[in-house]
């Protein structure tokens, strides 16, 4: 609110405010240097809205609530990784910190994985008790420090990257609530 006071009187970034207002501010495109550090909110802003919608739409279509959660769910995970390889590959040299791992349609999926295994929870049980697993915290980490490694690669490895540290720390949900409701407390 102070910067806004302390900006009318400047012109300060007067212009970028409605792009913010709705978080537009990195949605195909790399952030400004104005309030650098929005653009996660952004993506998590945009994941919130659209994957309601896209599961409502879905359902309209198919008529089927559970298989509509599960088909929203793979068009979230593999439309951001495609988008996510096809900016890499068409765009030689790109700073990929701001232009893919800050870029809303790039990285939709990283809430996704989360919100697949709390799907698991509800809807496949079976799956949900294998996923806490003790052996899923080791394969989650193993996922998280291979994606960090490919992001040490630059090209395309970024792309695998973002794919890969999101779904290693889901898999380690499944484990942490198991720990969690063996002891009662953390």
């Amino acid at each position: 609110m102070i910067y806004i006071v302390l900006s009318l009187g400047s012109g300060g970034h007067v212009g970028l405010w409605p792009k913010y207002w709705v978080f537009l501010q990195n949605f195909a495109w790399p952030i400004e240097d104005f309030f650098g550090v929005s653009w996660s909110l952004a993506i998590e802003e945009w994941f919130y809205f659209t994957f309601p919608l896209g599961m409502l739409l879905a359902g309209k279509m198919i008529g089927n609530k559970p298989r509509a959660y599960w088909i929203t769910a793979i068009v979230y995970v593999i439309a951001p990784f495609v988008l996510r390889l096809l900016v890499i590959e068409t765009q030689q040299n790109i700073p990929w910190d701001a232009s893919v791992r800050k870029v809303v349609m790039c990285r939709l999926d990283a809430t996704m994985f989360g919100v697949i295994v709390a799907g698991f929870s509800i809807l496949r049980p079976k799956i949900w008790d294998r996923l806490k697993h003790p052996a899923c915290l080791l394969s989650g980490a193993v996922f998280v420090a291979l994606g960090c490694a490919l992001l040490e690669t630059g090209s395309n490895g970024v792309a695998y990257a973002f794919t890969f540290i999101p779904l290693g720390w889901a898999l380690c949900l499944g484990p942490a609530v198991s720990f969690q409701l063996r002891s009662g407390s953390w």
